[in-house]
């Protein structure tokens, strides 16, 4: 067994993934960081009126228009 980064994990065993807690991708499986980790948060629902493109995980910001319509006769 070996383990060449010292990190208490043999080689064989590491699995890469997101290891940052606050990350949406979190990966509670993972031993060593593959810096995939996304943490930009923001609204990420692009039929709201404060859609961000740049977001990758939601913060319930997201902002809609609500119409009410009223006909009168």
């Amino acid at each position: 067994m070996f383990d060449s980064d010292l990190d208490g994990v043999c080689d064989e065993d590491e699995v890469l993934g997101c290891t940052d807690e606050i990350a949406c991708n979190y990966d509670e499986l993972a031993t060593d960081d593959d810096g995939s980790c996304l943490t930009y948060y923001g609204c990420t629902d692009p039929e709201s009126c404060n859609y961000d493109i740049n977001a990758t995980c939601d913060d319930a910001s997201c902002e809609y228009i609500n119409f009410n319509i009223s006909i009168i006769q």
